[in-house]
């Protein structure tokens, strides 16, 4: 009874052994052929294992299309991508500076102002940054009015009602800029204090304002369409290039350019808008080249997996993109990203290093302003004048 056992007991360990034998081999073909499935998929992206960026905050438009580029950059590459919303500029920023995030996934004008230490980084605190953008993009700003609207051409808004949104400097330089374009200033026309940039549409139909200064992509745009019936001003003069010229001594960041997309207007029937490239990602000039690079190129890579996420995603394909180096100069990641798309040329490189001549002046400048002012025991809101008054006899203008 016990050698029969034992023989059964044998048989079983045969088997047992022969059937783990045959799973070995077949696991270590599926294996194989999975391992070379995985080496098909991957990019050529070089990405770390984690990206921390500084975003608009959660449900705003740049958030929710940062979130689907995230999504579909760590499925494919495996990055752990960590987002800190702010809703002020300054919030924005802070993270990169203090070294709490690698760069700016979409961030805007504060970009700008920081570089060179106006607005709300004219402070003792800030003063000019070494900032520089990675990948500019295009977008859509306007001048939006009711149907039946007397107000057609810049031109017709002299005393018109026109806003100034509180605490929102990216949008009133945008204002001005168009303004400015048809030889108009803030003292031609009424202005109206506003506190809430969303709520401009509403205020231009029941009669506040004449005029609201808002991206078409806003939803309070549409609401407002096809409640009380919206159009947008005719912003052809940006063809001008006097008016262009003229809108780049206030806000540089401003083309000429149409689209269909968005409130108030119509696909497949473009009108002329105000183009703009300053919200876009964004780091400081010393933030790893090779980080900057890769991740333009995960986002070419992935273009398509996330580009359905929402209407307006198509800004982020590479052939959208506006490289040209406007009042902020392009990280060498990002000129490097577009020398190999074949985007670069010896005009943009001379802009770039104008650029970075004049943040170089720029800190020279705060250097001589920050131990004047010392000095002389200038309080911050003191500092601020002084500052802006001396970096205009200190900093030559690039041409």
């Amino acid at each position: 009874m016990n050698n029969k056992r034992l023989f059964i007991l044998l048989g079983l360990l045969i088997l047992s052994i022969l059937m783990l034998a045959g799973c070995g081999e077949d696991t270590g073909g599926d294996t194989e052929e999975q391992s070379d499935a995985d080496s098909d998929s991957a990019g050529e992206a070089d990405l770390p294992e984690e990206i921390t960026m500084s975003t608009y905050d959660v449900g705003s438009g740049g958030y929710t299309q940062l979130s689907a580029i995230s999504d579909t950059i760590m499925s494919e590459y495996g990055t752990q991508i960590h987002m800190i919303p702010n809703d002020s500029g300054l919030a924005r920023l802070e993270p990169l500076r203090d070294g709490n995030a690698d760069f700016g996934g979409r961030v805007a004008d504060e970009v700008y102002f920081a570089f060179e230490g106006i607005e709300e980084f004219a402070t003792p605190e800030w003063g000019p940054q070494d900032l520089q953008y990675m990948y500019p993009i295009l977008n859509h700003f306007g001048l939006l009015v009711l149907d039946d609207s007397e107000y057609e051409t810049f031109d017709d808004l002299e005393g018109a009602r026109v806003p100034h949104i509180i605490g929102n400097p990216s949008v009133n330089i945008k204002i001005v800029g168009l303004l400015a374009a048809a030889g108009l200033t803030m003292d031609d026309v009424e202005v109206v204090e506003v506190t809430s940039y969303t709520d401009q549409p509403e205020m231009v139909a029941q009669g506040e304002i004449d005029v609201a200064g808002i991206v078409p992509s806003a939803a309070t745009v549409q609401e407002a369409d096809e409640l009380h019936g919206m159009r947008w001003m005719d912003h052809s003069i940006l063809e001008d290039d006097e008016a262009l010229e003229a809108l780049h001594e206030i806000y540089p960041f401003g083309v000429a350019d149409e689209t269909d997309i968005g409130g108030a207007l119509t696909e497949g029937e473009p009108e002329h808008l105000l183009g703009y490239t300053s919200y876009a990602p964004a780091a400081y000039s010393d933030t790893d080249p090779d980080l900057v690079y890769n991740w333009l190129v995960a986002l070419d890579e992935t273009f398509d997996d996330y580009s359905q996420a929402t209407a307006d995603m198509f800004v982020w394909d590479v052939e959208e993109s506006q490289p040209e180096p406007l009042g902020v100069p392009i990280h060498e990641g990002g000129v490097r990203f577009f020398e190999e798309q074949g985007m670069w040329n010896e005009e943009y490189e001379e802009q770039n290093n104008q650029l970075i001549e004049r943040q170089e002046q720029l800190q020279e400048a705060w250097d001589v302003v920050t131990e004047e002012a010392e000095e002389q025991g200038l309080s911050d809101d003191e500092f601020t004048e002084y500052w802006l008054e001396r970096k205009e006899e200190l900093v030559d203008d690039v041409e």
